[in-house]
């Protein structure tokens, strides 16, 4: 069944009546292709007009494509933050097609600051809040491989961090995407586990993205450890299957009065996929490495690893790299009878901050 709202009624029997049709086509468009996220902010006063027509010249346009593994409905979100908490306001999320694409168009400015995100029954993510100019093309892609743990540093998600003698992990989410995105997911199949430690010390741990906090370190610098365990046996989640992530860094007591974020590698993973998370045979596959903005003690990064495997973690083969700019890249060859790729990627800086992330399944092969 479908409905028109009073205004396209009219015109429809109005040329019903005129030219007598005897046939009505319909097009249905279940789920939005476009959406515009609009605000103003107004300070002192409310102006006496509040109507706001921008030209698309005006806005910024984001590209926005939905890559699950699976068909199905998503739900799309894009909140502005409030310009004194620096929190989002809590606006309404859109039904989308979970494999389809939606072009937003937002409002501009420097004062203006956005944060997305995108869900579906069992998994939600979340981007970082950022601002757009005028006539800005940008895009963003949820839900696609490769799935891991990927924090963010801002105020809407804090990284681990250090204040005076005090590490808290903060919230460490287990299923971001390879858009950038933090990702949590809330269904039973799927677990998560946090640990800190001070050596081999065990210091705390807890499960599915809760905080573990230790108090009372020592002032001293010293190593110290974040560990991060996955695991997802979902007949419709194929890919990161098992995760595990090992952050080591130094540490030493920081100013009291303010957060700093740890020393913590972040590796980003590109690669083609189609919408069922399958890649061809022969592939480029790019690593990124990056340090938190402001992050204390962090280093350039200066040796990166990659280990491959297509029989699930059972033998590894060490891939060769080569590095351009910020990204180090790969051309895996995966034999014939394989059908999916597991990754095991370790990365440096100067200063002994490291990373190791293995994935077990990242992605499939068509």
């Amino acid at each position: 069944m479908a409905s028109l709202g009073t205004d396209d009624s009219v015109r429809l029997m109005r040329q019903i009546t005129k030219f007598r049709a005897q046939q009505l086509r319909v097009v249905s468009h279940p789920h939005a292709r476009y959406l515009y996220d609009l605000v103003r902010h107004y300070n002192g006063a409310v102006p006496r007009t509040l109507t706001y027509r921008p030209a698309a010249s005006e806005l910024a346009r984001i590209d926005e494509s939905f890559n699950a593994s699976s068909q199905g409905e998503a739900l799309q979100r894009r909140d502005d933050l409030a310009p004194e908490t620096h929190q989002p306001m809590n606006g309404v999320s859109t039904p989308v097609s979970a494999q389809g694409k939606v072009t937003s168009w937002v409002s501009p400015g420097a004062g203006i600051l956005w944060v997305s995100a995108a869900s579906t029954h069992d998994l939600g993510q979340a981007g970082t809040p950022r601002a757009y100019r005028e006539r800005d093309i940008s895009s963003e892609t949820w839900f696609s491989p490769i799935q891991h743990p990927r924090l963010l540093s801002d105020d809407v998600h804090p990284a681990p961090f250090r204040v005076g003698d005090v590490i808290s992990t903060s919230s460490v989410p287990a299923w971001g995407d390879s858009g950038g995105h933090v990702g949590v997911v809330w269904t039973t199949g799927n677990t998560s586990k946090v640990s800190l430690y001070q050596g081999s010390r065990l210091l705390g741990e807890s499960a599915d993205e809760q905080f573990v906090n230790a108090d009372d370190l020592s002032p001293a610098p010293l190593p110290y450890k974040v560990v991060v365990e996955g695991n997802r046996d979902q007949a419709n989640r194929p890919y990161s299957t098992r995760t595990l992530t090992e952050w080591a860094f130094n540490s030493s007591s920081t100013n009291s009065e303010a957060r700093s974020p740890l020393p913590l590698i972040q590796l980003d993973y590109a690669v083609a996929t189609d919408l069922s998370g399958k890649a061809d045979r022969r592939t480029p596959l790019g690593i990124t490495p990056s340090q938190f903005e402001g992050a204390t003690g962090a280093g350039a990064i200066h040796t990166v690893r990659l280990d491959v495997s297509y029989d699930d973690s059972a033998t590894w083969h060490t891939s060769s790299l080569r590095q351009s700019h910020t990204t180090w890249k790969a051309s895996l060859d995966a034999p014939s009878k394989a059908k999916f790729v597991s990754l095991r990627t370790s990365a440096r800086d100067v200063h002994g901050n490291r990373v190791s992330q293995t994935l077990i399944r990242a992605f499939g092969i068509r």
